[in-house]
């Protein structure tokens, strides 16, 4: 019935596959991948599922604990233990207090969730205020263990009373200042030790052993030497010992080397002569004296040494080819050394240093430096230390020592010729006995002591009869050391130059002078300066114009040490300072010494010798004169030297009596009466005051006369106010010049400095100097920078500030001084007696001076001047006194290895030379810078060192 064929199913593609890609895509599935790491797609999948899972876990925990957590309150602190956990509440932290469910910590504790926790900054201010606590009581008992003073135990309420003052504390609010203050109590229970005194207070004090950290060290130092004393002396001795001896023997080998080194250059300067006095050109003689070789070749510290040369002489006395002989050189028995053998080493490697070399007719060909030892064209230059002396250039050149390294006194310039007589055989002076040392001839003690004391009249000059003098070399003190150059010179001074301590004891409280190892310290006080000198002159500058150049010259009256001097200087004004040679030992020579201008004065019977209208200014700190005795006197005296428009200082009793009555050991009457009478004393003077506050009181004088009230029987009668030299001092006050109107300065208006230094002066202009006119004053300035020039070639040491204190004998119209101006130097300007007076002059051109007769002693110490400068002296006084004075009284005041320069007449110069070769002088004859056919010429001439009580010294000779 059913003729059709059943339908089959269709068979899937999947199962229609072949067996064999069945199996292939099993055995795939079942595969390992080709590497054991994830591709990079697959890593960052990785990483991104498990970030999504991380955040979704964070993000279901937080909503759990929010939504699971429940607000519980804070169990009350006062409820049972056994409820203290129950699930309605959370248990109270120990250190807070619960109340109605809520926590409040602790003082030093703050809440952090359900717990409190401390508070970091409460706590750390009570540490440093422990440890600020610990600090100040460990100091305290440190001081007591080392020095005695300091406190041991400290209180508790004293403790809180300091925390209380602390700054940390102010800080601090009130709900935990006490809990603060606690807990630092509690810290320094645990670090410093406690007790309880009698009345039940606890006190602290700091551990002996945490003591000794707080210990300065310096203490600790002392303790442990104090502690190991007996085995520290014996090592420091030891190594002292073992230095010592290092040094000796270090010494020794220096000594031999120096000794071998001179030796060799004696022995090549001595065949170097040989050959040139065998020169067929040669001249002079082969021989040298040994002393001059000596000089020449030892440096200055070395010629104290006399070891030195000693080894010296030793290998030269070895040594066969320098034959020692005796001979007569000048008149004098030399010993002399000469070459004896030609073609040593020595020679050749001369030859071969200098070029010399032998010509085959045996004659010298030399190809040496010319520079030092070439003679002029024209000319023989000889040295002056005799006849056929071949190497004495080379010796005599230069002085070889530290302060005279360049000074030369060969000419090295055309118009300076040497000029070399025979010398005449000079008479040797003999030192003085050393108790000399500080010998002031017109200022001896106890000549004075023979004189009246009243007046001061024992204090002023009085100098020795012709028998009395002394005919001897006053001696420098063992020791003596060339001064500090300025301005270091200004603040200290060799002890060994000044060996006086008195001042440093007598006037330790007032900041004179201090003494500190080898030297003396000027700090610049003074008795009414006790804030300095600098500070003094300020409140001063404050009403005198000091500093424009109005003030020029100053005079300070009893001067100390002249500190006020030395300070001036900065300002650019001169100070002529004295003092009387008295119980304050050698407060002049002290200022001296620190370079600064003095002399030995007093004001007592006779005029200071300066002239009318010298100084700008004239002050008195503390100088304890009576300017109200002998109705004033000594004030005229300051007046007669005080310029119109120049001002007065007064510092010191009777100024301020109401606060030093007591200090003074004076009535507040009889201070103030004095004071009373000084007012009226300067206003009868014409002075008018400017200004008095604290210690200090200024006047000015008043222009001219015009507005004076005085009487005529006031005035002084005397026609020439300018002769003073020993005339006795009159109670009356010298008149102002004449005056065409009332705004006129009398005596003429100077300009300010340094114009007035060569500008005309008014006393020339006005033609009070006889000979002397405007255009003359010019041509003697220019004449005197021509000589000053000439000098500096001679002596190129002038100008430098090697020579800081100058003297001029004989100083005309100033114009050396003038010349020589620089703020390096100052220039005592001499004025002689019997010369034409010109010291008004010399103050008008803003410089300072003196009267002076050379027949007698100058009013200093010795040793005070670096420079002297004569010009002339000798002739003015050729007829007056002995030329063998007055260069005895120069060595006296010239410091050792000071300079002088003579000029006069060839004939005088001659008997000076001879004088001083006795004088341990080393002298040079010069001609006149125009030429030799000038009559005048110039001698320079350095005072060789040596000090007393030894043959220490720059001689030439043996």
């Amino acid at each position: 019935m059913y003729s059709s064929t059943p339908k089959k199913r269709p068979k899937s593609k999947h199962n229609s596959s072949s067996p064999a890609s069945t199996s292939k895509s099993s055995s795939s599935m079942i595969e390992p991948p080709n590497s054991l790491f994830p591709s990079k797609g697959e890593f960052l999948r990785l990483l991104a599922v498990l970030a999504i899972a991380s955040s979704i876990a964070l993000s279901c925990n937080y909503f759990a604990n929010f939504f699971s957590s429940t607000s519980k309150p804070f169990c009350d602190s006062d409820l049972d233990s056994t409820n203290s956990f129950s699930d309605s509440c959370e248990p109270c932290p120990s250190n807070g207090e619960c109340y109605q469910g809520k926590l409040e910590c602790f003082h030093g504790y703050r809440r952090r969730g359900k717990l409190c926790v401390e508070d970091r900054d409460i706590n750390e201010t009570a540490e440093k205020l422990s440890k600020w606590q610990e600090v100040r009581l460990c100091k305290a008992y440190a001081q007591l263990l080392c020095h005695g003073t300091g406190t041991v135990w400290a209180g508790e309420h004293d403790i809180w009373n300091d925390l209380d003052d602390h700054e940390l504390m102010q800080n601090v609010d009130n709900a935990t200042y006490l809990y603060t203050k606690r807990r630092v109590i509690e810290t320094i229970v645990k670090l410093l030790e406690t007790r309880t005194n009698s009345h039940g207070i606890r006190e602290f004090k700091c551990p002996d052993s945490l003591a000794e950290y707080y210990k300065p060290f310096p203490c600790r130092i002392r303790h442990l030497i104090s502690k190991h004393v007996l085995t520290i002396v014996p090592v420091c001795a030891g190594l002292i010992l073992c230095a010592m001896l290092f040094w000796k023997v270090r010494q020794k080998r220096h000594l031999s080397a120096r000794a071998e080194e001179l030796y060799n250059q004696v022995c090549d300067m001595l065949e170097e002569n040989a050959l040139r006095s065998k020169s067929i050109n040669g001249g002079g003689d082969s021989w040298v004296v040994a002393s001059w070789l000596r000089d020449h070749l030892l440096l200055p510290r070395e010629r104290k040494d006399p070891h030195i040369w000693k080894k010296v002489e030793e290998l030269v006395q070895e040594d066969s080819r320098v034959d020692r002989y005796p001979k007569l050189v000048k008149g004098e028995s030399k010993v002399v050394w000469e070459w004896q053998v030609e073609g040593s080493l020595s020679s050749s490697r001369r030859r071969k240093k200098e070029g010399v070399k032998l010509k085959p007719d045996g004659g010298i060909n030399t190809n040496l430096n010319q520079s030092n030892r070439t003679l002029k064209a024209g000319g023989v230059l000889r040295s002056g230390f005799g006849k056929g002396d071949s190497i004495a250039l080379e010796v005599t050149k230069q002085t070889d020592c530290n302060i005279f390294t360049n000074l030369n006194f060969e000419s090295h310039h055309n118009d300076l010729e040497i000029v070399e007589p025979s010398k005449p055989k000079a008479v040797a002076f003999k030192p003085c006995d050393v108790k000399y040392t500080d010998y002031t001839p017109c200022q001896e003690q106890d000549r004075a002591m023979r004189f009246p004391r009243e007046n001061m009249i024992y204090r002023e000059r009085h100098c020795p009869p012709e028998d009395e003098k002394l005919h001897c070399l006053i001696p420098a003190p063992k020791g003596y050391m060339t001064p500090f150059e300025w301005p270091k010179g200004r603040d200290y001074v060799h002890y060994a130059n000044v060996p006086h301590k008195s001042l440093t004891v007598e006037k330790a409280n007032q900041n004179w002078v201090e003494f500190k190892g080898n030297v003396f310290k000027f700090p610049g006080g003074g008795t009414m300066f006790p804030q300095g000198a600098d500070a003094y002159i300020d409140e001063l500058a404050s009403v005198i114009p000091i500093a424009d150049g109005t003030v020029r010259t100053a005079l300070d009256t009893g001067c100390g040490v002249a500190s006020w001097g030395a300070y001036m200087m900065k300002r650019n004004v001169l100070t002529m300072s004295f003092a009387p040679r008295d119980n304050h030992e050698a407060q002049v020579q002290f200022a001296l010494e620190r370079g600064v201008p003095a002399i030995i004065g007093v004001l007592g019977s006779i005029n200071l010798p300066y002239p009318p209208r010298a100084f700008d200014m004239a002050q008195c700190s503390r100088c304890l004169i009576p300017w109200t005795s002998n109705e004033g006197m000594y004030l005229m005296e300051v007046d007669r030297v005080l310029r119109p428009g120049g001002y007065w200082v007064l510092s010191g009793p009777p100024i301020n009596w109401k606060t030093y009555y007591q200090t003074w050991k004076r009535t507040k009457e009889d201070l103030k009466a004095e004071q009373s009478r000084i007012e009226e004393i300067a206003e009868q003077l014409c002075w008018e005051k400017k200004y008095e506050k604290g210690d200090i009181a200024i006047w000015r004088k008043k222009i001219n006369d015009k507005s004076c009230r005085r009487k005529s029987a006031d005035l002084c009668k005397s026609k020439d106010a300018d002769d003073v030299w020993y005339k006795r001092m009159e109670t009356c006050i010298t008149p102002y010049p004449k005056v065409s109107s009332a705004s006129e300065v009398a005596g003429g208006e100077l300009k300010k400095f340094p114009a007035r230094l060569f500008a005309v002066p008014p006393r020339i202009a006005k033609g009070l100097v006889e000979g002397v006119s405007a255009e003359s004053y010019q041509e003697d300035n220019k004449l005197w920078k021509k000589h000053v020039n000439a000098y500096k070639r001679i002596n190129n040491l002038i100008g430098t500030g090697r020579y800081r204190n100058i003297m001029d004998m004989n100083a005309g119209l100033g114009g050396f001084a003038a010349a020589v101006e620089s703020r390096k130097s100052w220039v005592m300007n001499v004025v002689p007696t019997i010369a034409k007076d010109t010291l008004g002059v010399i103050y008008e051109r803003g410089l300072i001076g003196i009267y002076h007769d050379w027949c007698e002693g100058f009013s200093t110490y010795p040793r005070t001047y670096d420079f002297i400068h004569a010009n002339g002296v000798f002739s003015m006084y050729q007829d007056k006194c002995n030329f063998e004075d007055i260069l005895l009284e120069m060595d006296r005041i010239l410091r050792p290895e000071g300079s002088v320069i003579f000029r006069d007449g060839v004939d005088v110069l001659n008997k000076v030379r001879k004088i001083a070769g006795g004088m341990r002088w080393n002298t040079k004859m010069v001609d006149h810078e125009d030429g030799p056919l000038v009559p005048e010429k110039i001698l320079v001439a350095v005072k060789q060192y040596w000090v007393g009580g030894s043959g220490n010294s720059t001689s030439n000779d043996e």
